[in-house]
């Protein structure tokens, strides 16, 4: 989350700026902001999946976390991509939406056999998830030399 907050408050800089710390500061969140949403997406999994851990406190809001952090890999609104070349990633994004789409379902789908107070909760946020991230890697093809 701390990630997000500094892409979020210095992403608008990054273009007017040439001070070098602040740029790889944003370079780094940018870079880790999706990998430990993915690192933590697949911790998630993990303890789904793990029944010594059905019983521990606070196991049904898993299936509530996971598509929080789907909605968390779409990342902020003001900074699609760091730079230019990175548009041209943008079937690697489509490639992580469906992988990351897919674990999000399997942890609802999971979480939701142990006990379903959250289920709906779950599906809402999972679909602003899956429109969040969806949006980014539509954006992200969209600005790719091909689309332009």
């Amino acid at each position: 989350m701390m990630l997000q907050m500094v892409l979020i408050f210095f992403a608008p800089l990054r273009k007017q700026t040439r001070d070098k710390r602040l740029l790889l500061l944003l370079w780094l969140a940018y870079l880790g902001a999706d990998y430990v949403a993915t690192l933590a997406l697949g911790s998630i999994l993990a303890n789904t999946f793990d029944n010594s851990s059905a019983d521990l406190p606070g196991q049904s809001l898993t299936a509530l976390w996971a598509p929080f952090l789907l909605i968390h890999l779409g990342g902020p609104d003001n900074i699609t991509s760091y730079s230019i070349e990175d548009n041209e990633l943008w079937l690697r994004h489509l490639l992580s939406f469906v992988v990351q789409v897919s674990t999000v379902f399997l942890v609802i789908v999971q979480s939701t056999l142990q006990t379903s107070s959250f289920l709906v909760p779950s599906i809402l946020v999972f679909i602003v998830g899956m429109a969040k991230f969806g949006e980014r890697t539509l954006a992200l093809r969209a600005a790719s030399m091909q689309q332009i």
